[in-house]
């Protein structure tokens, strides 16, 4: 990019911040998500109190492992929100480091499951589980409509990066669901069913980004 494009670009980003309130900053920013994320939370639990908790749920809510995964995908879940509410702003409001955060957990989310897989073994599961594919369907569907509509509402200058954040956070949302209200807990399982669904048709959405997000 020349001189000249980075002058326009940076003439364009000044243009659209000139009428934002100065005393408003990054409370601004997280009071635009904040709502979406706590009306999703206590949509997915009434979702997964319908469909009923697995059976075992007093007994995995005093296993180290079972939650540090829950709250792991629930850090994933935050940070991918918070960097959805920035990507929103032109330039992602000068805050270049708010997508490293939700990567960082993804790649420890991964490496954990690698080692899990390594442990455990991954085995092509039966079609059996298609259950949970449809249950985690209705807990992902309302929260992924409503924070894409809302970051439509923005002014993105990184369209992919965008919806990238906001199927990624739906994404946790919906493992954690899932794990709570699904007894199956082996790796081979849970990504066929859980994660593999949902991330095709976060992939689809993407094709779709820069046309959800023009302005």
């Amino acid at each position: 990019m020349s001189k000249k494009d980075n002058k326009n670009t940076d003439d364009l980003i000044g243009q659209l911040c000139d009428g934002l309130d100065k005393k408003c900053g990054d409370f601004c920013v997280i009071r635009k998500i904040l709502p979406w994320a706590i009306i999703s939370i206590v949509y997915a639990v009434i979702v997964s109190f319908y469909s009923g908790l697995r059976y075992d749920f007093a007994d995995v809510m005093h296993e180290q492992n079972f939650l540090f995964e829950v709250g792991l995908a629930f850090t994933i879940f935050a940070a991918s929100a918070l960097s959805s509410a920035y990507l929103t702003v032109p330039d992602q409001g000068q805050q270049k480091w708010i997508k490293i955060v939700p990567l960082t957990l993804v790649g420890v989310f991964l490496l954990w499951s690698i080692i899990r897989v390594y442990i455990e073994g991954f085995y092509m599961p039966s079609f059996t589980g298609l259950h949970c594919a449809e249950r985690g369907a209705y807990i992902e569907l309302l929260p992924i409509l409503a924070i894409v509509i809302l970051s439509t509402r923005g002014h993105t200058t990184q369209p992919y990066w965008l919806i990238s954040m906001n199927v990624l956070s739906v994404m946790a949302l919906g493992w954690i669901g899932l794990r709570l209200t699904c007894s199956m807990d082996g790796m081979d399982h849970s990504y066929i069913f859980h994660l593999l669904p949902f991330g095709v048709a976060g992939a689809v959405l993407a094709f779709f980004a820069r046309k959800l997000f023009k302005w």
